[in-house]
């Protein structure tokens, strides 16, 4: 099979892991791939097609500017045109609008829309496209079933969708030998939804009772200041280490004792899961799709809970570090493997063909 993977851009962040992940999972089965996006993307402007090109993977991007200006990707049309999927498999909500339109105007091949995020924000124009177009697709797959309930809530309910969850390869975090310690880490962009504020209060009621107590955090994004700010406002500012976006996550993972994730709301979280593929202790919100990834290998908190998530932090023991509970988290993100959610896609593909 030829199959296309066209996504919104080309940086680095959750949906293009996977998308890299899955395509190397089915050249290893012998399908031919290919990768576009939309736009580049971010500070880390094509990191994902360096990337790919890296491997050999044939890789476009449309160039837009702008993420609204869809009539701008006449040269994407071309491409897709010319290198004639047999399968357009589209990801997050932009690339899934102009495979959809692609669809209606072009040649009837399987196309499929995988839904990455729960959304917290309003975003009444989004939501009526998707719901006008929720029948165009031939199958929509939900990373979790947490995105399922929301995507039924934007209006697709009715439609053909199952969830396929992300996978990652944990070979690289293999290395890192979690040991007991006061140096909390947290990964992902610096916005809202991830609660880094939220982490930064709670860390400084721990750095107030432990003075060898230290907080990293890896990632960029548009409250990079406001973060510095409030660390400093805490009293903690030469205790939290904002690091920026970090290429060696293993690396990072191998230097903490302790990972957080106080997410407001998230589609799946892949950060926890190569946490977890570390062995580390973590602590995480409940909310939607978390639970579905840590099940019972994970301390819980309450999205917002600054002083829950303070006491978790506290309550971190010798115990976690004892080989049974490495062996336990290890083994929970076995479960969530590329090679199982490549035969998934794989047999959704040929059931669409």
């Amino acid at each position: 099979m030829r199959i296309l993977q066209l996504t919104t851009d080309l940086r680095y962040s959750g949906a293009e892991h996977m998308i890299l992940e899955l395509v190397r999972e089915l050249r290893d089965r012998g399908h031919e791939c290919a990768v576009a996006g939309l736009f580049e993307g971010g500070r880390k402007k094509g990191k994902l097609r360096a990337e790919l090109q890296q491997e050999g993977f044939t890789v476009f991007c449309a160039g837009i500017e702008k993420k609204w200006m869809l009539w701008k990707a006449l040269p994407l049309h071309r491409f897709i045109r010319d290198w004639a999927p047999d399968v357009l498999h589209t990801h997050l909500f932009h690339a899934n609008t102009f495979g959809a339109l692609l669809r209606m105007s072009g040649p009837r091949r399987p196309l499929i829309w995988t839904h990455h995020n729960v959304e917290r924000r309003r975003l009444p124009l989004r939501r009526a496209v998707a719901r006008m177009l929720a029948h165009v697709p031939d199958a929509h797959v939900c990373v979790s079933r947490a995105v399922v309930h929301h995507w039924w809530t934007l209006g697709g309910k009715g439609t053909d969708t199952r969830v396929i969850y992300n996978g990652i390869e944990i070979s690289p975090f293999l290395a890192v030998e979690p040991r007991p310690g006061l140096t909390f880490g947290a990964v992902g962009m610096l916005i809202k939804q991830k609660g880094f504020d939220v982490l930064i209060k709670a860390f400084a009621e721990v750095a107030h009772q432990h003075c060898d107590a230290t907080l990293k955090i890896a990632g960029e994004g548009p409250e990079r200041e406001g973060l510095a700010l409030l660390a400093r406002q805490l009293d903690v500012g030469d205790r939290v280490e904002l690091l920026g976006f970090v290429d060696d996550v293993p690396g990072f993972l191998s230097d903490l004792n302790i990972f957080v994730m106080p997410s407001r709301w998230e589609g799946f979280g892949l950060t926890l899961l190569e946490a977890l593929a570390a062995g580390l202790p973590c602590i995480a919100s409940r909310v939607d799709s978390l639970p579905e990834v840590g099940g019972d290998v994970v301390r819980w908190t309450r999205p917002e809970d600054v002083e829950g998530l303070g006491r978790a932090m506290l309550d971190v023991s010798e115990a976690d570090y004892e080989e049974n509970a490495i062996a336990a988290r290890k083994k929970r993100a076995e479960i969530f493997s590329p090679h199982r959610m490549a035969d998934q896609y794989v047999a959704l593909y040929r059931s669409l063909l």
